[in-house]
């Protein structure tokens, strides 16, 4: 296991322009079943309501997941069932010429394994994470998480599964700072929680948690703000395009790696280089079918450029 101190230690370093930014996007039907065969003639893209021109990836491109799990002491009874979930990573959610790396996190942040396509390294690395100390250091996790995806070439899907409670305990990074790496490094985050004390195990993520709701830059960090003391994962995922499962048992655990593996490779991979690059602004992206009003569209809300 390599401690990852040094690499916490760092202060984000953010890039002056955004080159290309991808739109991992899902479309589904009424009935709530993935709509494929859809071409790029199907799909309008906009930023800030300027209309871009798009390359859609209708094949499936190979996934980058980096899994974080949160192993402090509080964690040992959700252990016990997230060690058995090591075998599902490979074939449901990698799959074909995918690859994984494996953190654990509570005052430390480890690096367990590094990115492999071996379902077995996998299955042990998961085996490996032990309860540890009190801390819960999801942030700095994220931070490290979203480092290591970002060595991985852009042609690549970068995801992170982020798997512990809600909320931080012990950070030395800021909720902000997170987002912000994950939004410039093209990152999906999809958190997977439970409760470490039994209450709101089962409790629904917000039914907004995808939608940047058209707010300005300083409406979005004090949402961030806000939730980085109550439900850091939530925001996550609204503002990087993920989804946020919630489980008490094993069953709904396996389900929700299941419907995420499912999602990832039922997904459009959109891209576009901004027509306008307005420094220091959140850009608003928003998806639409032409002509459809049958489907829903699902994609990140937008995207930040660095000064």
């Amino acid at each position: 296991m390599l401690l990852l101190a040094g690499l916490l230690a760092q202060e984000p370093t953010f890039r002056t322009t955004v080159p290309l930014v991808i739109a991992p996007t899902t479309v589904t039907d009424k009935k709530g079943d993935y709509v494929d065969g859809l071409t790029e003639k199907d799909f309008l893209l906009y930023d800030n309501r300027r209309p871009q021109q798009i390359r859609v990836d209708v094949h499936f491109v190979p996934i980058s997941l980096v899994i974080a799990v949160q192993s402090s002491s509080l964690a040992a009874p959700a252990l016990v069932r997230i060690r058995k979930i090591g075998s599902m990573i490979e074939p449901l959610v990698i799959g074909e010429r995918g690859e994984a790396a494996v953190f654990a996190f509570d005052d430390r942040v480890r690096l367990i394994q590094g990115f492999t396509s071996d379902a077995r390294a996998l299955k042990q690395a998961f085996q490996a994470i032990q309860p540890g100390y009190s801390g819960s250091r999801m942030i700095d996790a994220v931070t490290a998480s979203v480092r290591l995806l970002s060595k991985c070439p852009i042609q690549r899907r970068r995801v992170l599964l982020l798997i512990g409670e809600t909320r931080d305990r012990s950070s030395e990074g800021k909720l902000e700072d997170a987002v912000t790496t994950a939004q410039l490094e093209n990152v999906t985050v999809y958190p997977v929680t439970y409760s470490a004390f039994l209450t709101g195990f089962t409790a629904k993520p917000d039914a907004t948690a995808s939608q940047a709701g058209g707010m300005n830059l300083l409406a979005i960090f004090a949402e961030i703000a806000r939730l980085a003391t109550t439900n850091a994962a939530e925001a996550l995922s609204k503002y990087t395009g993920g989804r946020h499962f919630s489980f008490l048992k094993q069953r709904s655990l396996e389900q929700a790696i299941s419907r995420i593996g499912e999602e990832l490779h039922s997904q459009y991979l959109l891209s576009f280089s901004p027509a306008v690059r307005e420094e220091g602004a959140f850009h608003e992206i928003e998806v639409k079918i032409r002509d459809r009003t049958d489907v829903t569209v699902r994609t990140r809300p937008g995207y930040w450029l660095s000064n």
